[in-house]
Formats: structure tokens, C-alpha cells, sequence
């Protein structure tokens, strides 16, 4: 009885110690956002440019500050006014979503356009997808193609999956399969469910690839993993068909109930993706294409900081 009391004792104490270890970090992580902020505070008024940047940020995500959007705002259009391609993008951003302050379009795909001239990823991609829908701009899915090929080349996902529908259909761009498979695999390789399914389907019909059900198989696993609905309901009708499958009318069965279920799931909430501090967003809405399953370009959104609009709904932070 002694010793397991002597036990007990020793954990209480080290729990003990753990706990003001714990919050001994915080506090001072806390302290050194705060010491950050008042930086940031003192340059932005001097002029600097990152720290105006910096700022809005924090007051836009509420990160050890309390959050306003409006401050936010003026402080990004400081930053953008003096070229700074993430404040323009991002302020972009904020703009077109309207969220916490007027929307205004036009002045988004402004920003958008001054950003993605100097490169910025994000702004190339969602002004990419503004023009593709014709968005408050004029409809040029030409000028789309060209920027999503400068984010793709880049290494944007949502670029290459997005610019790969657009060879898939012929859209903007002389239709190759052999070219949207490419692009699919680029993606995919990065772990994207979408690029995964849309290559699934390549390899079911065999077009731009030979035709190998085995691959399909496991690209459209991955992707129904990821909660891909069609890749749900293309799984089923493999399995219905027995095509690089045993066949089985009950797994096809499930899919098909799993694949309605995640379907209406989704109806009702956005896609959005975040990549660090270049957020996207993606449109994860099908448009009739080759085999009327590929996803592609369709209802599509902005993203913000590194933000894209992509082939899947949604705008890059």
C-alpha cells in the first residue's frame, strides 16, 4: 500500500510540473505575439510594407489581436497601394467574398490582375477563375488557360487539375487526353483527390492512357477514401460489373448508398483547402465532359494568400 501511495504521489507531482511547464510555454509564446504585434504595429505606421501586410492578416484571422475586419482592410489596401502582391491578392480576396465588408467584384479582379502580374500563384489562379466563369469580367477562358499553365507550372495543384479538365473538354485549349492525363498525374503524385479520380476514369475508358482497371480501381479508392462521391459511385459500378474486381452486387450496393450519402452531405457545405499561408479554393462541382463524370470548372470560387479559385468550389485564402 505504501509504495503504490509513494507511486501516486510521484505522478501527481510530475502532472503537476507538466501542467506549469505547459503553461509557462504559452505564456511566453504569448509574450512574443505580443512584442511581434506591437513591431508590426510601430513599422506599419513608419510605412513598411510586410509589417502593413503582416497586421491586416492578424487582424483579419483574429491571431493576437482581436479580430476586425475592417482594420484588416485598411491595412492591406496600405500594403497594396505600395505593390505588394499578397495584400492585393488577398484584399482580392476579401472583396469577393464580401465577407465583413462590401463586396466589390471588379475591384477584386483589379487586385487580382495587378498581383498576378508579379507572379503571385493565387492571384493568377483566381483571376484564372473569374475569367473562365466570366465573373464581373469579360469571359476569356483563353487568358484562363494561360494563367492556370503559370500557376501549373509552378506546381499549383488546383492549377494543374483545373488547366487538365480544360485539355479533358477542349475548352480554351485544343483538346489532348494524353495532355489532361499528364497534368492529372502531376496532381495526383501531390495526393489530390480530385486529379486521383479524374485519372481513375482515364484509366477505366482508357483515354490519354492504355486502359487498365486495376489502376482505376486504386485511384478511385484513394479518392472515395477522401470522400470523392463519384469516385464512390464509379467504385460501385466497377464492383458491379466485376471490371478488375470480383463482382459483388452488394459492396456495389453500399457504394452507391455511401456515395448518395456523402452527395448530400455535401450539398450543403463548401470546399474549402487551405496550403500554409496560401489558402485555395477549389470547386469540387462536375461539368458534363468526356464520360459526364470528370470534375471540372463549374460554379468555381476565389482563394486567398496563395488562394485560388479551382475546378472544386472554393476561394484561396
Amino acid at each position: 500500500m505504501g509504495r503504490q501511495k509513494s507511486k501516486r504521489n510521484t505522478r501527481n507531482i510530475r502532472n503537476i510540473i507538466n501542467i506549469r511547464n505547459i503553461r509557462n510555454t504559452r505564456n511566453k509564446k504569448s509574450r512574443k505575439i505580443k512584442i511581434k504585434i506591437e513591431k508590426y504595429k510601430e513599422d506599419a505606421k513608419n510605412g513598411n510594407v510586410d509589417a502593413q501586410y503582416n497586421l491586416g492578416r492578424r487582424f483579419e484571422k483574429g491571431e493576437g489581436v482581436k479580430k476586425n475586419i475592417k482594420e484588416a482592410v485598411r491595412l492591406l489596401d496600405l500594403a497594396s497601394d505600395q505593390g505588394n502582391a499578397r495584400a492585393q491578392n488577398r484584399l482580392g480576396v476579401i472583396l469577393d467574398k464580401g465577407d465583413g465588408v462590401k463586396k466589390n467584384k471588379k475591384e477584386a479582379a483589379r487586385l487580382f490582375r495587378l498581383s498576378a502580374k508579379q507572379g503571385n500563384i493565387c492571384a493568377q489562379y483566381n483571376l484564372a477563375i473569374m475569367l473562365a466563369k466570366g465573373d464581373c469580367v469579360k469571359k476569356n477562358i483563353k487568358e484562363a488557360a494561360r494563367l492556370y499553365r503559370l500557376a501549373a507550372k509552378k506546381g499549383d495543384t488546383d492549377a494543374q487539375v483545373n488547366l487538365g479538365v480544360m485539355f479533358d473538354n477542349g475548352n480554351g485549349v485544343k483538346r489532348s487526353y494524353k495532355k489532361a492525363a499528364k497534368l492529372y498525374r502531376l496532381a495526383a503524385k501531390k495526393g489530390d483527390a480530385t486529379a486521383k479520380y479524374n485519372l481513375g476514369l482515364m484509366f477505366e475508358y482508357g483515354k490519354g492512357v492504355k486502359r487498365n482497371y486495376k489502376k482505376a480501381l486504386k485511384f478511385y479508392r484513394f479518392s472515395a477514401k477522401k470522400g470523392v462521391s463519384r469516385a464512390q459511385h464509379r467504385l460501385g459500378i466497377m464492383y458491379e460489373n466485376g471490371h478488375g474486381v470480383t463482382q459483388s452486387k452488394k459492396e456495389a450496393k453500399r457504394l452507391f448508398r455511401l456515395a448518395e450519402k456523402t452527395l448530400r452531405k455535401n450539398s450543403t457545405h463548401k470546399t474549402k483547402t487551405k496550403r500554409g499561408d496560401a489558402t485555395l479554393f477549389k470547386l469540387n462541382e462536375p461539368i458534363n465532359s468526356l464520360f459526364n463524370n470528370i470534375i471540372s470548372l463549374q460554379n468555381l470560387s476565389l482563394s486567398g494568400d496563395l488562394e485560388k479559385i479551382k475546378v472544386v468550389e472554393a476561394l484561396r485564402f
